[in-house]
């Protein structure tokens, strides 16, 4: 039961609590930054008069969703690679009722190396490249509301 899991972390590895708290505080970020960026991206890249505020969108989904299924694609490979043995199939059929009563399937070296640099070195080699991509994000608010001064300017001159 989730108490006695609970128990287990506090009591063996109390650091997984801090862990995932800033955790999640990253994948907050995550998710809230790219959706934030979009109207600004809009509102600081179209000129008066025009619409295209589902191709920004449009574009953005499609990447997310690329993203998502290439480091799908890509963790199923690795892990292949190193040797990740599944535990449905570690077992016979007759056997399956110890694995839900929870016998635990060993994973060799290689695997537990994958499984360790698959989510810890590379999510923050991406995190690093994103917060360096945004670096290069020069769009403030005082760019934006002279922006948005231009385009009102432009459509009360039309």
């Amino acid at each position: 039961d989730y108490a006695t899991v609970l128990a287990v972390l506090w009591t063996e590895i109390p650091w997984v609590y801090p862990a995932i708290l800033l955790l999640a505080f990253g994948f907050a970020g995550l998710q809230m930054v790219p959706f934030s960026i979009v109207p600004d991206a809009i509102n600081f890249a179209i000129g008066a008069g025009e619409k295209k505020e589902g191709a920004f969108f449009g574009v953005v989904t499609f990447v997310q969703k690329l993203g998502w299924a290439l480091g799908m694609l890509l963790t199923g490979a690795i892990l292949n690679w190193a040797g990740y043995v599944e535990p449905a199939k570690a077992f016979t059929a007759e056997a399956q009722a110890d694995v839900l009563q929870g016998a635990i399937v060993l994973q060799s070296p290689g695997a537990v190396l994958a499984i360790s640099l698959l989510f810890t070195l590379l999510p923050m080699t991406f995190g690093l490249l994103g917060i360096l991509s945004l670096s290069h994000y020069k769009v403030d608010r005082k760019a934006l509301r002279e922006r948005i001064e231009q385009n009102n300017a432009a459509q009360e001159a039309a």
